[in-house]
């Protein structure tokens, strides 16, 4: 049956949908991280600015000339060392302002993708959970269609075992009425021998009373099998109206179901450029949402899947109406056979079944069973 493959393609998108909430709440978290640690590089940053144990908040000591000549020379050594230090720190002090301003442009602006990619990202997540909230419904709704095949299957099994009965019955009247031509056949010759037989007049009316007797009781059986005839053609119809009407509410469910999924398919593979766009303008900030574009591939992937066991689905249930149909066909075929069938040996039929015979087929019904044998290898 095709309806467990269903549900369980049903179960696998939903875990593939959780596998898929997880990942975006990973990624908020990393874009978090990335938020929490851009403000550890500002702070750090404008300490060291703004500290006043940096060489330049110190002033550059200036020793006193009250010294020997001798001492002149370390002295002045020493200051130009102290003053060229001074200028490379105030220097290194400005490369370091500027790089922090760079660093603070490129954070602000990295900051403000990363609110955008969360928005985003958290659109995708309600999205997706509406997503499974229809699916579950939509697997609901199917299991109940499977449900209700089975039991137009279990009807259908029940009518063909009845229409099976019936057609021993038939060939048991069919014998029955064999024998009634023959014996037909009989009070024809006798009845040539008796236009022959002038001087057997006497025995002539009374066979001629028997024959008539005979004609009376045949009117009555015919007048019983027609109406037997009509309660069963009457039966026929209301079986055949109710199962059409079951019939094209399954084909209804199943072209819903399509075109649900059809649905499905357009908007993940809109979700999948857009996240294709969003994996671009983030780079190497956002390396972990590469590989769920390779998880969202395999996605569409058993989407098309799915889809290809719901057509395989759909082509069954056209099997099981061709089925049908030919159930009804071999019926309408019996019922026109039994118009010849004698209603005076009809306990004998009972006695008949015990022996079995095989059902009846209309003409055309081998042609129909290798179609649907071909379709059903396709």
């Amino acid at each position: 049956m095709s309806a467990p493959l269903l549900i369980d393609d049903l179960s696998a998108l939903k875990r593939e949908n959780k596998e898929f909430q997880k990942a975006l709440t990973k990624a908020v978290t990393n874009l978090k991280d990335l938020s929490h640690y851009s403000e550890y590089i500002h702070r750090p940053l404008e300490e060291a600015k703004d500290s006043p144990s940096l060489p330049h908040r110190h002033p550059i000591p200036v020793r006193d000339g009250g010294r020997s000549r001798d001492g002149d020379q370390p002295l002045t050594i020493q200051m130009k060392a102290a003053q060229a230090m001074h200028e490379e720190y105030e220097a290194l002090i400005a490369d370091l302002s500027s790089e922090v301003r760079q660093l603070r442009i490129e954070l602000s602006r990295r900051e403000a993708s990363a609110a955008k990619d969360a928005t985003t990202i958290a659109n995708l997540s309600t999205q997706l959970s509406a997503s499974t909230s229809e699916i579950q419904a939509r697997s609901s709704a199917l299991s109940e269609c499977m449900d209700r095949i089975q039991d137009l299957e279990t009807t259908v099994a029940s009518q063909t075992r009845a229409i099976l009965t019936k057609e021993t019955e038939r060939k048991q009247l069919d014998a029955d009425a064999v024998d009634m031509r023959r014996q037909l056949r009989a009070a024809d010759t006798s009845a040539q021998e008796l236009t022959m037989l002038q001087a057997s007049l006497d025995q002539e009316r009374t066979t001629r009373k028997k024959a008539e007797k005979r004609v009376v009781d045949l009117d009555a059986k015919v007048k019983v099998l027609h109406g037997q005839c009509a309660v069963l053609e009457q039966m026929h119809a209301t079986v055949d109206a109710q199962h059409r009407k079951d019939m094209q509410l399954v084909v209804e469910q199943l072209d819903e179901a399509k075109s649900m999924l059809g649905r499905v398919q357009v908007d993940m593979s809109d979700r999948i450029a857009r996240r294709d766009t969003r994996i671009s303008r983030l780079k190497v900030a956002v390396l972990d949402l590469q590989q769920e574009k390779t998880q969202w591939q395999a996605q569409v992937d058993r989407f098309h899947k799915a889809l290809r066991s719901a057509t395989t689905a759909d082509d069954r249930i056209h099997v099981e109406r061709v089925a049908c149909k030919r159930m009804v066909q071999r019926f309408i075929y019996c019922t026109n056979c039994s118009l010849l069938e004698g209603p005076r040996l009809v306990g004998r039929s009972q006695d008949g079944r015990r022996g079995g015979c095989r059902a009846m087929s209309p003409p055309g019904e081998g042609a129909e069973r290798s179609a649907d044998r071909t379709r059903l290898g396709r």
